[in-house]
């Protein structure tokens, strides 16, 4: 028996976080240190990247940490990496990643030093934006939903 219905579709509702740092005066990071930027949450999950030096490389780490981990807790991603240049257009990279028992995806061998040098630094500073698309979570916990009861009447409506 041939069936006529047509299927429904549930849309899938991406969640998708830009986040941008300016990595300050770049240009005197030595070799084996690190810039990092400052945490940000997004989707219950906590974010940060760095810019570290190898040699003549400039490598990226994207860091990912649940606000609040469960034992056994997996957060699989899209992650896609842009450096602005100041003479050049962007570089990106982008590339899928499960971060689960390793917090930290990376980027050792981005840029050379020298061309990142060249094109890319504006006055020592590195512009570095990450676009993070989150395809699946698993053991992250719910969001605190704010309660407006009688306790909290002096804050609330």
């Amino acid at each position: 028996m041939v069936s006529n219905m047509k299927k429904r579709m549930v849309p899938q509702f991406k969640k998708e976080a830009e986040l941008k740092h300016v990595f300050k005066n770049v240009i005197s990071l030595r070799v084996g240190a690190n810039l990092p930027s400052k945490w940000e949450e997004r989707f219950n999950v906590k974010w940060k990247f760095d810019v570290r030096r190898y040699n003549n490389l400039l490598g990226f780490h994207v860091y990912c940490e649940p606000v609040a981990p469960t034992k056994k807790w997996l957060i699989r991603t899209k992650i896609q990496l842009k450096v602005v240049g100041r003479n050049k257009d962007h570089i990106t990279v982008a590339e899928e990643f499960c971060y689960e028992d390793n917090n930290q995806l990376a980027f050792d061998d981005f840029l050379e030093y020298e061309n990142m040098e060249k094109d890319y630094l504006v006055n020592g500073d590195l512009i570095v934006e990450a676009k993070v698309t989150i395809i699946e979570t698993t053991g992250l916990k719910k969001e605190k939903i704010r309660k407006f009861a009688e306790s909290k009447k002096d804050v609330s409506d």
